[in-house]
């Protein structure tokens, strides 16, 4: 390729918002040294994919670090108008631990519970709630690496791991999600979870931040342009989250929530896939079903095959039943909670983690003969007033959200969205959630000015455009006619 091509050009300026407290030399300096460069090598290099290889092999030359620690950004491949980038994750932080990972998960458990009464407590008491906590409390785990002071403390608090640095739950996170991926894989259940972060062309980024964030949640990092092509990057967005939840969800945003003022997009996408340990029948049979109206309704039931009943964990309370149903390879299971008397918003608001332990610890194995509904559930959330009556104020705030270790400009949270997918067959479970935050700049307060005009002036009429002066006067005394 001509190293006049133009395209490396845009290649290398797409670079210039990846790494805070650097100097980028221009890219037309940067061609300069790489044909400088090839002059000393023989050999011709020809294709398309020229510019973004020498855009990512020119990265240390351009690059001038005030900071001992900076996360070395290098272009990897481009998907539509999105440019992908690897952020190196570095050494730095605690190394994911056990412990880390059991304190993580405590917290998840209080959380969920936390956030399915406050979902039930805003809507009718004939809604159903669907909502992925783990989805939402990675996306939270990764704003929270990027947050300080009390914005950080906040959102501590609203995951309820206020005993945690930002450093320690991500990497309680790292553990976790190692681990169940691992369990998942030895069953052949299928478990994935995948992070990006979307990043708006010409944004400085906190190197620690973006080292913190590939070394804990293997981010990926895209470069967009939401400023001047908000479509475009919603396609782009919409493209991983469609891909990460195997085409079941397809928009995350609500039209115009991504707009010219979005900074950045953080995103966490879930997809699960598994077979029931011991299937149910093949087919389904109608039954009724009491809803909290006092009314019944018929709807399709999975059952176990008639006189064939199930190797389960079940319990019969005396104000509750459950039961536990493992899938295949049985590190993973449902567990299913059925409040006899009350209502169920009674009883999940009434849910505590030492409750739910206590009713897991009541299951027993059992010969069971079950039967319950077939399920195809879809949710959209906008999370932002829920995180906010939990405590989690600030971050929303323009004006005291402090995120300064994500990024030296100013930014604060104006949404926080989830979608979520899920359906319960006789053959298994499949379950998919997104979650994105959007962080957009705080625009910068007006400076005050005070001008005093009390000495002797000039007063011109002029054209702005020509210069031409109308009339002009130099005043000594105002009052002087």
């Amino acid at each position: 390729m001509d190293p006049t091509d133009p395209r490396i050009d845009r290649a290398l300026a797409t670079l210039t918002a990846t790494t805070l407290g650097a100097d980028w030399v221009e890219p037309s300096e940067l061609r300069h040294r790489a044909r400088s460069r090839r002059s000393l090598r023989r050999g011709v290099v020809v294709g398309v994919g020229v510019a973004v290889v020498a855009a990512a092999a020119l990265v240390p030359i351009g690059l001038r670090s005030h900071s001992p620690t900076r996360a070395d950004v290098s272009v990897t491949r481009t998907v539509g108008s999105a440019i992908h980038l690897v952020s190196d994750p570095g050494n730095g932080g605690p190394a994911p631990t056990a412990v880390q990972a059991d304190a993580v998960a405590r917290s998840e458990e209080q959380f969920s519970l936390t956030l399915l009464q406050a979902l039930s407590a805003s809507q009718a008491s004939s809604s159903n709630v669907l909502v992925s906590p783990s989805s939402l409390s990675t996306a939270l785990a990764m704003l929270e690496l990027g947050a300080a002071g009390d914005t950080q403390e906040q959102i501590a608090t609203t995951l309820g791991s206020d005993d945690l640095t930002a450093q320690e739950q991500a990497a309680g996170w790292s553990a976790l999600s190692a681990d169940l991926s691992a369990a998942a894989a030895s069953d052949g259940v299928s478990l994935q979870s995948a992070n990006s972060l979307w990043l708006q062309k010409g944004l400085a980024m906190d190197p620690t931040f973006m080292s913190s964030l590939s070394r804990y949640f293997a981010s990926g990092v895209w470069q967009v342009d939401f400023h001047t092509d908000p479509a475009g990057a919603v396609a782009d967005l919409n493209a991983w989250v469609t891909k990460e939840t195997h085409g079941h969800i397809t928009s995350l945003f609500r039209p115009g929530t991504i707009n010219t003022e979005t900074a950045l997009v953080l995103a966490n996408a879930v997809y699960f896939t598994a077979p029931w340990r011991q299937p149910f029948a093949t087919t389904t049979v109608d039954a009724p079903f009491h809803l909290p109206s006092g009314t019944t309704t018929s709807l399709p039931f999975i059952h176990t095959p008639a006189g064939q009943p199930i190797d389960a964990l079940a319990f019969v309370g005396s104000d509750v039943e459950g039961v536990q149903l493992p899938y295949r390879g049985g590190h993973l299971a449902a567990l299913i909670l059925m409040p006899t008397s009350g209502s169920i918003s009674q009883f999940s608001a009434s849910l505590t983690p030492s409750r739910l332990t206590q009713l897991a610890s009541s299951l027993a194995p059992t010969s069971l003969a079950l039967s319950m509904p077939s399920l195809s559930l879809s949710s959209s959330h906008d999370l932002k007033s829920t995180l906010e009556s939990l405590g989690m104020r600030d971050a929303f705030n323009p004006t005291s959200a402090d995120l300064s270790g994500l990024s030296p400009v100013a930014l604060y949270v104006s949404d926080v969205a989830q979608k979520d997918t899920l359906s319960v067959t006789p053959w298994g479970s499949e379950a998919t959630a997104a979650t994105g935050i959007v962080g957009v700049a705080t625009a910068a307060p007006a400076t005050e000015t005070s001008i005093d005009i009390d000495h002797p002036y000039l007063f011109l009429i002029r054209d702005t455009t020509t210069g031409e002066i109308l009339f002009e006067a130099q005043v000594v005394n105002p009052a002087g006619g």
